[in-house]
C-alpha cells in the first residue's frame, strides 16, 4: 500500500497481523494521493524530476502538481500533464474523481471528472473527463479536501465563506448543497 510521511509518498507492505511494514521503498514528492483498484493509486506529483528546491507553493503560476496512476511497482502513467489539482478523493463505484481545482485567479474550486475505465487494469487504457464545477462558484472561491462518504452519495468538503472556513456536503445525487459545520470564528482549514 501507498503512505505518506510529511510530502514524501512511500509504498511498503503491511502485515496485517504483526501491523508492520516492509519492503519500503520512497517514491518521491507527492501532492495526493487517492485509490483506484487493487494495487493502483491516482498521485498527484510533479513530473520528471525529484523535488524542486522552491516549495510549490512559492511558484503555482508557474507548475502545479500533474495526476499519474502509480503502481505497487512505482510505476507511473501520465493521466493528465500540469492538472492545476491540489487534493484529490475517488469514488469506485461511480468512477468520480473530486478534485480542488485551481482556476489561476485566485480560486481554488470543488472540480468532478469522470473517469472513464476506471477499473481497467491497463492503466493506459484510463481518461479523464472534462471538469465539472457541482457548486455554485464563488470570487476568490477557497475549497479544501474533498472526501467522498463510503456509499458515493455525498461528498464533503470545507469552503471559505467570509472570514470562516466551514464544513460543506454536497449530496451527488440530489445535487444539493448543505453546510454541515458552520461558525462564527475563524477555522483553520477544517477536514471533513
Amino acid at each position: 500500500f501507498f503512505y505518506r510521511q510529511g510530502s514524501i509518498v512511500h509504498h511498503g507492505q503491511l502485515n496485517t497481523e504483526t501491523k508492520l511494514i516492509s519492503d519500503t521503498k520512497s517514491l518521491g514528492v507527492a501532492q495526493a494521493i487517492a485509490p483506484r483498484i487493487s494495487g493502483s493509486y491516482f498521485v498527484l506529483k510533479e513530473e520528471g524530476q525529484s523535488p524542486s528546491p522552491i516549495p510549490f507553493y512559492h511558484r503555482p503560476s508557474y507548475e502545479t502538481s500533474s495526476l499519474f496512476l502509480v503502481d505497487d511497482e512505482g510505476n507511473d502513467h501520465l493521466l493528465a500533464s500540469e492538472a492545476r489539482l491540489h487534493d484529490i478523493d475517488t469514488c469506485k463505484a461511480q468512477s468520480l474523481l473530486a478534485a480542488v481545482y485551481n482556476d489561476g485567479d485566485g480560486s481554488m474550486m470543488l472540480a468532478l471528472y469522470q473517469v472513464a475505465n476506471f477499473s481497467h487494469s491497463d492503466p493506459s487504457q484510463v481518461s479523464l473527463g472534462k471538469s465539472s464545477f457541482p457548486i455554485p462558484i464563488q470570487s476568490f472561491d477557497e475549497v479544501g479536501a474533498p472526501r467522498f462518504s463510503p456509499d458515493c452519495k455525498r461528498l464533503y468538503f470545507s469552503r471559505r465563506v467570509g472570514n470562516d472556513h466551514d464544513l460543506m456536503v454536497y449530496h451527488i445525487e440530489t445535487k444539493l448543497l448543505d453546510t454541515v459545520a458552520g461558525q462564527d470564528a475563524f477555522e483553520l482549514y477544517p477536514s471533513p
